[in-house]
């Protein structure tokens, strides 16, 4: 099996899918790793690094040759493992017979579906990986997903006006998973944010009080549960509460998640002009597209853009800003299933792993995933029948 590890190339991504520890790993697991040259210099990792630990190291143009070769000679026996989605100028990439592994966000992407069902090309996006003990999680996702939420905090004070910091003095987080937990946590540890209100339709009070248990309990916080459809009204009570007014503004932090869907609209236009001036919006769920009537991604280059009187951030790669951090977290998230591949190929991997086979979104050109055939009124394959006898 052959692994080919690509240098990102979206605005800000920083990231690497493999630090030379892991080639190193994969090699000793009976593969052969091709590393495009300067892949992981953001992330601190030289050529050299990587040459010393087996790698092949080469230009884009000769990998995407390599690619087409084994599409032709050798399918399934070679995988392309990307940190981040597939962008227009790396079609090339996309071959029948030579899987890509990595984040995808399909339903969010109707180009890239459509370029994978054309080209015969087969996607497993990481973040349906599931793994049911000792209690279902996504690996990979989350190891992304905590940073993701402590950095959407930091991005949200950063990019606050300077004229309404000193009044900042509410955190609002709809979901609250990875990314919702750790922001909850930056917003009172780092920022002193005691008051925080979150939204979510599965959290309990009691798990609110757990992960609170090592605070005083009196420092004055507030959190509450609500289902998602009360936002509006909450957001108009607190209008006329003390203190809530136009010169205290909040941080807002969207960080629902739909498995294998596009996210839910949460946050029409009307309602954002109800938010106090200088109130932030970070869109963490950006990447499956995102949770505003007037969602739209920004960049690390381009943070924010002003919407109603709010500053709202779209950053659809936000731990690709700390790669130091990131990379080796999602290195080592994904390492089990790509050595997994290294030892008993790409099909027989599937074979081995539920979970894997779980996160097939497309195969040899068929949709695999129901929601995301759904999201797209598509055809739907189920897996097990698209995989070869």
């Amino acid at each position: 099996m052959y692994i080919i590890i690509v240098k990102e190339r979206k605005n800000g991504e920083m990231r690497v899918a493999a630090t030379p520890g892991e080639v190193r790993a994969y090699i000793n697991a009976g593969s052969q790793v091709g590393v495009e040259e300067g892949a992981g210099l953001a992330s601190g990792f030289s050529d050299d690094a990587y040459r010393n630990a087996g790698a092949h190291m080469a230009t884009r143009e000769v990998l995407n040759k390599f690619v087409e070769r084994m599409s032709e000679r050798d399918p399934f026996n070679a995988a392309v493992i990307k940190v981040k989605e597939i962008l227009p100028d790396e079609y090339a990439l996309v071959a029948r017979g030579v899987p890509i592994i990595g984040f995808g966000h399909l339903a969010a992407n109707r180009n890239l579906v459509d370029q994978v069902i054309s080209r015969g090309g087969t996607y497993v996006s990481l973040e349906d990986i599931v793994e049911e003990m000792p209690a279902p999680h996504r690996p990979a996702l989350a190891a992304m997903s905590r940073i993701a939420g402590e950095e959407s905090m930091r991005l949200a004070m950063r990019h606050t006006p300077d004229a309404y910091k000193a009044s900042m003095r509410e955190v609002i987080i709809i979901g609250y998973g990875n990314v919702g937990q750790a922001a909850h946590r930056v917003a009172v540890e780092d920022f002193g944010l005691r008051r925080v209100t979150v939204f979510d339709t599965a959290v309990t009070k009691g798990q609110l009080d757990h992960f609170f248990s090592y605070y005083d309990p009196e420092d004055g916080r507030h959190y509450s549960k609500y289902a998602p459809n009360t936002i509006a009204s909450y957001i108009a009570d607190a209008r006329e509460a003390d203190g809530f007014s136009k010169t205290n503004p909040c941080i807002v932090i969207l960080a629902p998640y739909s498995p294998e869907g596009r996210t839910p609209m949460l946050i029409t236009s009307e309602l954002a002009k109800t938010f106090p001036l200088g109130s932030v919006i970070v869109d963490v769920s950006i990447d499956q597209g995102g949770a505003c009537e007037f969602s739209q991604a920004t960049s690390h280059a381009q943070p924010h853009r002003d919407v109603h009187g709010v500053r709202y951030i779209g950053i659809p790669n936000i731990p690709g800003a700390v790669p130091e951090r990131s990379t080796p977290a999602f290195a080592e998230s994904v390492k089990p299933y790509v050595a997994e591949m290294a030892r008993f190929g790409f099909h027989g991997s599937l074979r081995r792993s539920v979970a894997l086979r779980g996160a097939v979104s497309l195969h040899n050109g068929a949709i695999t995933s129901k929601g995301l055939a759904e999201t797209f009124a598509l055809s739907h394959t189920p897996i097990d029948e698209a995989l070869p006898a």
